[in-house]
């Protein structure tokens, strides 16, 4: 895994279904914090896959909460999920 791979998921993402934005991914280990692209190499304490959204005006954006609005540790599963929308509506 590399920053390219987590680029082309990130690219994949399907826009904000409220407001039409993007959202980006990060990376953490598995307590939380925030790691660099260097981490991919050797994800010693675990590795996560976070979605964040930062448009002040839609209905995802949390202000006061500055968790991810989804973690994975599957990057494929993470768009996956991210990506479905109800079709019935």
């Amino acid at each position: 895994m590399n920053w390219k791979d987590i680029v082309n998921a990130e690219n994949k993402l399907k826009p904000c279904p409220f407001c039409g934005k993007e959202f980006h991914i990060f990376i953490s280990d598995d307590e939380g914090n925030d790691r660099d692209m260097e981490y991919l190499k050797d994800p010693w304490s675990g590795l996560l896959f976070n979605v964040f959204h930062y448009n002040h005006e839609c209905p995802l954006y949390r202000e006061t909460d500055m968790n991810p609005l989804c973690s994975d540790n599957d990057l494929d599963g993470l768009v996956k999920f991210m990506n479905q929308r109800d079709t019935n509506n």
